[in-house]
């Protein structure tokens, strides 16, 4: 008699620890010694008696300082691998939200597709990996995003309303994210609504909850009103309108053709996206614009559109705050390209394997070239080099 075992995971679930795993792997390589010390902009890991004080009294890009607090109460010493650990803790969560977001939206292979070009993209590599606040805004982008897809399905349970709201209450603390909560409560009121009432009780509960976690902000504002302006993205200084517009346009070139120079986030000169996702992301436009009354593409609109304005005044936004945005066109840029080959050869095999074949081809290059970027060419190139020179 044969016992037969049945594996206690699937193979996509052993698939998602394997990107799990890589994505870890790739947060945390050479993550001291990759360069020769810190850059003026990045913080030594406080103590949990600092980011408690920092949460009462300045508690903006409050997912950082949680973060920080975390390791600090799990970590004996300090230096500057557990000055970034904060950072790469919020990417790897990043990555995680980001594959379940396209795996909801699209498809699995797209999913995974996905992780992987996101997990090496320099981009996010740079924000996550260093002891800055940056990699704030693209998390926060990540959840807003789960968010509306969340608050858009018909049935809810009691975790999720509560998680929900202590989600949306952390979010309030980033800077500029209350126009982009703002505008997804917007497109999904009737739906959050409902889901308010249906829960009764466990609504006004949830409320609450989110009420008390703001206290921290409300004593921080009451003490310096002058708050309101960065907790709005609104920048010291306005700019005249012909420097926004033109800040406005100059983002997406800095996304797609180049001229973003800052040694810390990026190599010389080159464009934050590689040339794989800048076609993705044509075809992606080009794909939500057929269904221009569909609510996501309305979600996807807004985001876009705010955020970008929100980077353009020139105030604490940073430009990571819309890269997720141009994750999720991409992908489904690249997952409408592949499904229209599939669709020219419905019952082929060796045309349909080709076709997935050279979209992975493809993936895999923009991989090598993502790899080579950020861990070869980056850390020795001689700018990277003048600004990292300080040691804790």
């Amino acid at each position: 008699m044969k016992l037969r075992f049945k594996p206690r995971l699937s193979t996509q679930e052993y698939i998602v620890l394997a990107v799990a795993l890589a994505a870890a792997l790739l947060l945390t390589f050479r993550l001291v010694i990759l360069l020769p010390g810190m850059a003026a902009s990045e913080k030594a890991l406080p103590t949990v008696h600092e980011s408690l004080r920092l949460i009462w009294h300045q508690p903006l890009e409050l997912p950082m300082t949680l973060s920080r607090l975390l390791v600090a109460a799990l970590s004996p010493v300090t230096g500057i691998g557990f000055s970034r650990l904060p950072g790469v803790l919020l990417g790897f969560l990043l990555i995680l939200i980001m594959y379940w977001l396209l795996r909801r939206w699209y498809n699995y292979r797209l999913a995974l597709f996905g992780a992987i070009l996101l997990m090496t993209a320099p981009w996010l590599l740079h924000v996550a990996r260093l002891a800055t606040n940056d990699i704030v805004y693209p998390f926060a982008m990540a959840v807003i995003l789960a968010l509306v897809a969340i608050w858009h399905q018909q049935e809810r349970s009691k975790l999720l309303l509560y998680g929900s709201a202590v989600a949306v209450a952390i979010l309030l603390y980033v800077p500029g994210i209350i126009w982009l909560l703002a505008w997804g409560a917007f497109l999904e009121r009737r739906t959050i609504t409902a889901s308010l009432k249906a829960a009764k009780w466990h609504g006004v509960i949830a409320v609450l909850l989110g009420l008390a976690l703001l206290v921290p902000l409300g004593h921080a504002l009451y003490e310096n009103w002058h708050l309101y302006r960065p907790l709005l993205g609104l920048p010291a200084v306005w700019p005249s309108v012909l420097h926004a517009v033109a800040q406005f346009f100059h983002t997406w070139q800095y996304i797609f053709i180049g001229g973003y120079v800052n040694p810390i986030y990026n190599l010389a000169d080159l464009a934050l996206m590689n040339l794989l996702m800048g076609l993705g992301f044509v075809v992606g436009l080009y794909l939500y614009s057929q269904h221009p009354k569909a609510v996501r593409t309305k979600q996807l609109a807004g985001l876009w559109l705010i955020g970008t304005v929100l980077v353009a005044l020139g105030g604490p936004v940073a430009i990571g705050l819309i890269l997720p945005i141009v994750v999720v066109l991409a992908l489904g840029g690249i997952g409408y390209l592949l499904h229209l080959w599939l669709k020219v050869f419905p019952r082929n095999p060796l045309a349909r394997g080709f076709g997935i074949g050279i979209v992975g081809l493809m993936i895999a290059f923009a991989v090598a070239y993502n790899v080579r970027n950020y861990y070869v060419a980056w850390p020795n190139n001689a700018e990277t080099q003048a600004v990292f020179k300080q040691q804790l």
